[in-house]
């Protein structure tokens, strides 16, 4: 089976949206982790990225993965109005050469795949753009299915069919849209399934599994493995039996004891959190937390916090928030907290919030004896100069 994620020719690096990429021309990138920061859980590895089920699009951290790539291999947008064009209109393929700058009316006028559509639904692309709502209820719910990453020779096959039935007067009839461009709609479920095996392998393996992930992989490999069984897609029966094994053993393989200095994270009380069971052994609920998709996750958690509210609370103690900031890019949250409970030894202490995968990972940097100690730490994270002195924590 043919690695796509290692196939590659090229790799440039850019930033984009005050992150540093490195970025392969097969539509793959990898995140660096920030100076004098912790890495994520997602920084520092090559990734196609995760599919967005809404939009379609691949995703690193709710970035787009095709921004990315467009910025690495064709510079920066001409225009804050400028999208990307996947010219064939798979939405997965982002490879470079698939991928240009243009305004939303180019995006019209320069994609004949795009016009094509449009024509079969509204008459004309003139009638379209003379009234889009006119015909706004008529389009169908977008098709994603068939899309996927592709090598260079799908990528150009894709195109050329796309292209040549863009140019002649047939519409699609029958079949999936996906076998009749890649001639793998059967092997397409072998392939994912071997994928799977490849990836519980590794998870079983290593003994640094990616916690959030894990579960997240759990939910889809298995919706996925059902309906391919229901379509009565090819599935070998050995690959029929990772789901049993997956089952019995993952949730045992995510709390197995690990090295010091390895970071375990599990699901915490609330949903869409996670925590660190190295510095938070408690499973703890985290009231604040947002729930639902947002275009900051972090700006919008923030703005849920309030002074002298509950930051986290599990059966043995609760924090209160005593103050809160963002890091300038808008992706860390640190919150000072003040332990509730009775004469505690440290009352106070911080915590980091990131987010990926569409989770929340919390953090617990530490606790002090005092205030100052707290806040002096909390003044550095964030990159302020502290002129407050020294506090009895930095000698304990």
């Amino acid at each position: 089976m043919e690695n796509l994620l290692e196939n590659y020719n090229v790799t440039k690096e850019c930033h984009y949206k005050n992150e540093h990429y490195c970025v392969r021309d097969n539509g793959s990138v990898l995140r660096y982790t920030p100076l004098d920061k912790r890495a994520r859980p997602t920084d520092n590895k090559w990734t196609f990225g995760k599919l967005n089920k809404e939009t379609g699009y691949l995703e690193i951290a709710s970035v787009r993965i095709h921004r990315i790539v467009t910025t690495a291999f064709h510079g920066e947008p001409p225009t804050k109005e400028h999208v990307v064009d996947h010219i064939d209109t798979n939405k997965q393929n982002n490879r470079p050469e698939n991928l240009r700058w243009v305004t939303k009316l180019e995006n019209i006028l320069l994609n004949p795949i795009t016009a094509k559509r449009i024509e079969i639904i509204c008459g004309s692309v003139e009638a379209f753009l003379e009234n889009p709502s006119k015909f706004r209820d008529l389009f169908p719910e977008p098709n994603y299915k068939w899309m996927c990453t592709v090598s260079i020779e799908e990528a150009k096959v894709s195109k050329e069919k796309l292209l040549a039935w863009a140019n002649s007067n047939k519409t699609l009839q029958g079949g999936s849209l996906g076998e009749w461009i890649y001639k793998r709609s059967t092997s397409i479920s072998s392939k994912k399934a071997n994928e799977n095996d490849d990836r519980l392998k590794e998870l079983f393996s290593s003994n640094k599994p990616q916690i959030a992930q894990n579960f997240k992989f759990e939910d889809e490999f298995l919706g996925e493995l059902h309906e391919n069984v229901n379509n009565q897609s090819v599935v070998e029966t050995t690959n029929l039996d990772i789901e049993n094994t997956f089952s019995e053993n993952l949730h045992s393989s995510l709390i197995h004891e690990h090295a010091e200095d390895e970071t375990l994270y599990k699901k915490s009380l609330t949903n869409n959190a996670f925590q660190n069971l190295k510095n938070w052994k408690a499973l703890s609920e985290f009231p604040c937390c947002p729930v639902g998709n947002y275009e900051k996750p972090i700006v919008t958690y923030c703005v849920n916090l309030k002074i002298g509210s509950i930051f986290s609370k599990n059966k043995y103690i609760s924090f209160i928030v005593e103050n809160f900031a963002v890091s300038e890019d808008e992706q860390t949250l640190w919150v000072l907290c003040r332990s509730n409970e009775e004469n505690p030894i440290k009352p106070y202490a911080i915590a980091e919030v990131n987010f990926e995968d569409n989770v929340f990972f919390h953090d617990n940097l530490g606790s002090f004896f005092e205030k100052i100690g707290a806040e002096k730490q909390f003044t550095i994270l964030q990159g302020l100069e502290w002129t407050g002195g020294d506090s009895f924590d930095e000698y304990c």
